[in-house]
């Protein structure tokens, strides 16, 4: 998003953009002593003075320019936004409702509430610096509505050898009052408990991916081009009710993977979060790495004794039961060509990744536990053991 200044506030803008050409970048605001005029590099204001130059009216440059290039108190903040300042929070941003093209406020406030509402534990899973987001939303009688949303990062669980994948709890509360800003809140017992891998790509310690994603990102607009680190994440649910797969951009998106696992990527997708183009060089890139991560995250599982946490987790990096975002492939497609490629194997189903009642088998050696209805457990135990063949765990 990009909010451009208002009415009232252009007038000061535009008396900085008349001064700040011969201020020089390291410049104090005129009108904040002590603070720089702008937090740009030399090159940045270089480039901005060549470009008013050619402009050649400073009314046409504030048109052009972002708020968030000139942080100045333009307005008397609004008493609601001077009270949460006072709370201790840093950063207020307070957008007003105004019904959208149709003027509609009613329904304005509704479809913002049905946005709100959305905003579930998995929303949470991959924001890592977050700790808790409240929501509080004004009643008739004065009395507001609150959800708080918490996040709980725990260290490396040892589920699996190598590649360590560590532990989120994401849970919601709806307290009578918003919690302080000090308050830390506990886990539940029915918190969301998510496994999470996570691999950086590129960087200074990765030369070859980091080239890699410049080659990809070099036809992008605006800031893209400048890309050469980036982190992408897995995450599948703990327990037994598996988490339905989506793909996330920090948040996620509305592209539903036909697995169990989250997806995690700064993917370059539309504004809306409806679509993700993968004929995109860097969309494909990432694709890729978040597919070689699935492969060592169950690898390091099956090195490791059969539980249940961790045959769950292998079959939901794997498998998928629908199609992938919207296309005629699936999850598990990518899953079978990158096994193949594999020196190791001679396909999918001669990886011991299915977890067993002996243990870890391949896909071809088990078979489905039969259906035994309301058969009591002793006569249940006789029956299947009866059966000569291995079958899948009852974790699964």
């Amino acid at each position: 998003y990009c909010f451009r200044f208002a009415p009232d506030a252009l007038e000061r803008v535009r008396s900085m953009l008349e001064v700040l050409p011969s201020l020089g970048h390291e410049a104090e605001c005129p009108f904040i002593p002590g603070e720089p005029a702008v937090d740009w590099t030399e090159k940045s204001h270089q480039d901005f003075r060549q470009n008013l130059d050619r402009r050649g009216a400073a009314d046409e440059a504030c048109r052009a320019l972002s708020a968030y290039q000139f942080p100045l108190p333009a307005v008397e903040p609004p008493t609601r936004v001077q009270e949460l300042l006072s709370q201790g929070y840093v950063t207020v941003v307070a957008i007003p409702l105004d019904g959208g093209p149709t003027g509609d406020l009613p329904a304005a406030i509704a479809a913002l509430r049905a946005q709100l509402d959305e905003l579930g534990p998995r929303s949470l899973v991959f924001l890592h610096h977050l700790r808790r987001i409240t929501i509080a939303i004004g009643s008739d009688d004065g009395s507001p509505w609150h959800r708080v949303l918490w996040r709980r990062d725990a260290p490396a669980t040892a589920v699996s050898d190598g590649l360590l994948p560590h532990e989120v709890a994401v849970w919601v509360e709806r307290p009578q009052r918003s919690p302080s800003l000090t308050a830390v809140g506990e886990p539940p017992e029915d918190a969301h408990r998510y496994l999470v891998w996570s691999r950086t790509v590129g960087g200074d310690v990765d030369p070859d991916g980091a080239a890699c994603i410049k080659e990809a990102v070099a036809a992008l607009p605006n800031r893209w081009p400048e890309l050469r680190r980036a982190t992408v994440s897995l995450a599948t649910r703990q327990g037994t009710a598996p988490e339905e797969g989506m793909l996330v951009i920090f948040l996620p998106t509305t592209l539903m993977t036909g697995g169990h696992a989250l997806l995690n990527a700064p993917f370059f997708g539309s504004l809306d979060r409806r679509s993700v183009n993968f004929e995109e060089p860097i969309n494909r890139l990432l694709l890729d790495e978040l597919t070689a991560l699935a492969m060592d995250a169950v690898d390091s599982l099956v090195a490791c004794e059969p539980t249940p946490t961790r045959m769950r987790a292998a079959v939901d990096l794997m498998g998928s039961v629908g199609t992938f975002a919207g296309r005629s492939d699936r999850w598990l497609h990518r899953i079978q060509s990158a096994v193949a490629r594999r020196a190791d194997l001679a396909g999918l189903g001669d990886w011991a990744v299915i977890g067993g009642d002996h243990g870890w088998a391949t896909p071809q050696e088990l078979r489905l536990r039969p259906d035994l209805g309301d058969y009591e457990e002793p006569l249940c135990d006789a029956l299947l053991a009866a059966i000569p063949v291995p079958l899948v765990h009852s974790a699964l």
